[in-house]
């Protein structure tokens, strides 16, 4: 805990400050709130079960948690202060109150509506026989009060127990609570006073003026009624802010009894008027304000249409036709003088009609604009070619003010080169800008289109996938620039091998697919092994230096058959790993039976399935009990358990993967921390509620989670949020990841171990150094092979081995499990030996860790 002197130094020299008592406890408790991180540090008064009245004269709190002065609770019924002073009566020490056990129906509920997840209160008895409460709330999580917490509440009440006696006598203060309201009669502001039934109980004379109400008429009266309907939501919405924060703030319009529109603003508060909580209202009447600035627009409103559009031509007209506003771009566009529109009487048919014959499609821009009335109220849009190359979007919308159309604004924007940079960037997006044949995008378009179109068509396409060989010799030899040209080179070199009904595009650095229209199998084999021979041949020459390619091209048919583009483009793409996986500058050509792509397809498929379960949560996390083995006979009558957690995977049927169907892949492909991850997020969080009912919980970790440099942190956070006392937690490495990664290894036990977790070793015993690093290692508990214990009844050198581990262990403070338990008299060798815990089929399966949960 921080340095507690540093707070009592503080808090003395506030007590020292010339203020008055009120504002010195008030500055006290808010040194406590911060310094215990609380949510609500408080004084209560008298802290006497049979006062027949209580009050909270001083009050910190956070922000996001109010307390009884910010939501004016009725301190004159309530059971809180009572239940309070009833159970820290007669006591010198600070008191923890059970929140988990409390009978009262009503009491349990003001618990809840004040968020009190945690509650420690020091009874503080003066030399005059008064009696206070200083209460601690934790509203964000539960807490437990530790000695150290006591001791510095016990230090605090006693700094401040002299200045209590400075306040000014109770019932004075007691009665300022309800003396407040006499300020609402003397306000000119417009103020009112709602139950929390949210019906009015008191209006002030400038609230029944606004309204045009008299007071009786307003008396328990619902104040919704006096809002429009479409404002009810946030009528609701402004109480519950109050109800919830204490204050809030909005805006609204209201109707007079006479039908009158009044725009208001409004602040509400709430405070205890004859004795109980009411919502509070000051109004501020900004109808003047509102109808000026309506009036403004009004006045506004074409010219501001016009500077909106100043950059581009623009005519307004009204609803008989007649030009209201033109500008001087609409006559250079269409390069008309200015004059014509007093020689043609302010007519918008015969502007645009003059400018008709610099359009390339004229005709159909007139019957466009001629059936349109200026009075639709349709938006339309329109491109218009002028013979001068530009072009122009033309934009046509009604003019409405006041929720009527006046007329007509047309608005001529020139996109000239906006379009033009448009069909570049087209292009560019869908071509590779160094060799300028279509790219991966582009041919994803293409290839799909293809397909669609076969579906009821007996053609059939091939797809070639080429990966240049030894192309990565070129840059590393003579840099990217010859490699760009070698490309360069190579594409020319596939364009002549094929008709122009084909598509050639480049995929990737030195990647190519060639889509074959309309080719059958024989000749595009052909083709391809062709082009094989072709780049086989080819001498690339940069810098004086001859450089030599190959090719690998995995080859499959396309027909009405093929699903999808992805499959085609996964079917070649895989045929041409194989070529080249198999010895290179050859071609694979993949047919249905063929096995070898399958295999690589379920490998693909499996990695696709982790991260889609990684993304959509479908793992579980199971457990297995590891029972204690104080003798052979009562290990299954242990109460409790720890448990090793183990991940299984569901697929889209929600059915269980086996671990050994994924893992391995998850380790090949570099996955497996971000499933550790996961495992430990989601096993800390099931675990928090039942802590209590397990000796400690084991977690794998692999050797890409213990280098992964978030895992620590992850940890750490996770044992945090979920509350979990970190000695709950057991973290199981194996012998052969922690000696991968010595270093590492080493770094992250020592940081968990110091953090209060346990650590096992687990698969102990099958390297060739596990005890020269078991005295390097960290480690509470090794985990023997399960080798060695499933074949200690047969083997002499494996129950030696078992022997050997236990008794090093012991000597050096370790405990020791053994695992592959699957049957009594191995559990009974176990016993003979001595070895601590027990761990397998005989004794428990693995079932859903939820199911813990459920007991």
């Amino acid at each position: 805990m921080k340095d507690r002197d540093e707070l009592f130094n503080k808090i003395h020299d506030t007590l020292k400050l010339p203020l008055s008592g009120y504002h010195q406890l008030t500055k006290s408790l808010e040194l406590v709130l911060e310094y215990l991180e609380v949510d609500r540090c408080s004084l209560l008064y008298p802290c006497t079960a049979n006062a027949s009245t209580h009050m909270i004269p001083i009050e910190v709190t956070t922000a996001n948690y109010p307390g009884a002065n910010k939501l004016k609770t009725d301190l004159s019924t309530t059971s809180l202060f009572k239940h309070i002073s009833q159970t820290v009566e007669n006591t010198t020490e600070p008191v923890s109150f059970d929140l988990n056990n409390i009978e009262s129906t009503q009491l349990s509920k003001v618990y809840k509506d004040f968020s009190i997840k945690a509650q420690i209160v020091k009874l503080i008895e003066q030399a005059n026989g008064e009696k206070w409460g200083l209460s601690l709330h934790q509203c964000n999580s539960t807490r437990i009060w530790d000695a150290e917490t006591k001791d510095i509440i016990n230090t605090v009440a006693e700094m401040i127990c002299p200045i209590l006696s400075t306040l000014v006598d109770i019932p004075t203060l007691l009665s300022l609570v309800e003396s407040a309201t006499e300020a609402i009669d003397n306000s000119s502001l417009p103020q009112v006073l709602y139950n929390m039934d949210r019906q009015i109980s008191y209006a002030n004379e400038a609230y029944c003026q606004l309204h045009k109400r008299d007071l009786n008429d307003l008396l328990h009266q619902h104040g919704k009624q006096f809002f429009s309907e479409e404002e009810h939501d946030r009528y609701d919405q402004f109480f519950d802010n109050i109800l919830k924060y204490g204050n809030a703030n909005n805006n609204s319009t209201k109707i007079t009894s006479d039908g009158e529109v009044v725009h208001t603003e409004f602040h509400g508060s709430l405070l205890n008027y004859n004795g109980n909580r009411h919502y509070h209202i000051s109004l501020y009447d900004q109808t003047e304000k509102i109808r000026n600035q309506q009036q403004l627009q009004s006045y506004s409103d074409i010219q501001h249409a016009i500077l909106e559009a100043s950059d581009d031509g623009m005519l307004v007209e009204d609803l008989e036709r007649k030009v209201i506003a033109i500008n001087q771009t609409f006559f250079n566009t269409f390069d008309i003088p200015p004059s014509l529109l007093k020689e043609k009487n302010n007519q918008t048919l015969e502007m645009l009609k003059a400018g008709m014959d610099k359009m390339q499609d004229a005709e159909k821009i007139a019957q466009n604009v001629l059936s349109l009335s200026p009075s639709s109220e349709v938006k339309t849009s329109t491109l218009i070619y002028l013979k001068n190359g530009t072009i122009l979007d033309l934009a046509s919308f009604p003019l409405i003010h006041d929720k009527t159309i006046k007329g007509r604004v047309w608005y001529f924007k020139d996109i000239t080169e906006n379009t033009l940079l448009t069909q570049k960037l087209g292009f560019e997006a869908t071509h590779d800008p160094l060799t300028k044949l279509v790219n991966r995008r582009g041919f994803d378009e293409e290839l799909s289109r293809s397909i669609s179109n076969l579906k009821d068509s007996d053609t059939i396409h091939a797809l070639l996938y080429l990966d240049l060989d030894q192309f990565k010799i070129i840059n590393d030899s003579s840099g990217h620039a010859s490699g760009d040209l070698a490309l360069i080179e190579v594409s020319q070199l596939l364009l002549n091998k094929i008709r122009s009904a084909d598509i050639l595009a480049r995929v990737g650095g030195d990647e190519f697919c060639i889509l074959l229209k309309d080719c059958p199998p024989d000749m595009a084999f052909q083709l391809a092994e062709e082009i094989r021979q072709d780049i086989d041949a080819f001498t690339f020459i940069s810098g004086g230096k001859e450089y030599s390619l190959g090719v690998s091209i995995g080859m499959v048919t396309v027909d009405k058959t093929m699903a999808s583009y992805e499959e085609a483009l996964r079917l070649a793409d895989t045929s041409c790993y194989i070529a080249k996986e198999t010895g290179r500058n050859q071609i694979h050509f993949y047919t249905i039976e063929d096995q070898t792509v399958a295999l690589r397809l379920r490998q693909n498929n499996t990695i696709s399935q982790i991260h889609e379960a990684l993304k959509t949560n479908r793992f579980v996390c199971y457990v297995q009990k590891i029972c204690a083995v104080p003798n052979a006979e009562s290990i299954l009558d242990n109460k409790q358990y720890s448990y090793e957690v183990l991940v299984r995977m569901l697929d889209q049927d929600e059915k269980v993967v086996a671990p050994n169907m994924f893992l391995p892949a998850a380790e090949r492909y570099k996955l497996m921390y971000k499933i550790d991850h996961w495992v430990i997020e989601n096993a800390l969080h099931v675990a928090a509620t039942i802590q209590d009912q397990f000796n400690w919980l084991s977690i794998n970790l692999s050797g890409q989670t213990i280098a992964h440099e978030d895992t620590f942190g992850i940890i750490k956070e996770n044992l945090k949020k979920n509350n979990i006392k970190p000695n709950k937690v057991c973290f199981e490495i194996t012998e052969t990841a922690a000696i991968t990664n010595p270093e590492l290894g080493l770094e992250l036990l020592t940081k968990l171990q110091k953090l209060g977790c346990l650590i096992a070793l687990d698969d102990f015993g099958t390297g060739l150094s596990s005890y020269e690093y078991l005295k390097q290692l960290p480690a509470d508990i090794l985990k023997i092979d399960g080798q060695f214990i499933k074949n200690m009844l047969q083997d002499p050198i494996d129950l030696a081995m078992v022997k050997s581990i236990h008794d090093i262990s012991h000597i050096m403070g370790k405990k020791t499990i053994g695992e592959f338990v699957e049957s009594a008299a191995i559990l009974k060798k176990m016993q003979e030996i001595g070895i601590d815990y027990a761990q397998g089929f005989y004794l428990d399966t693995p079932k859903p860790l939820q199911t813990l949960v459920a007991v």
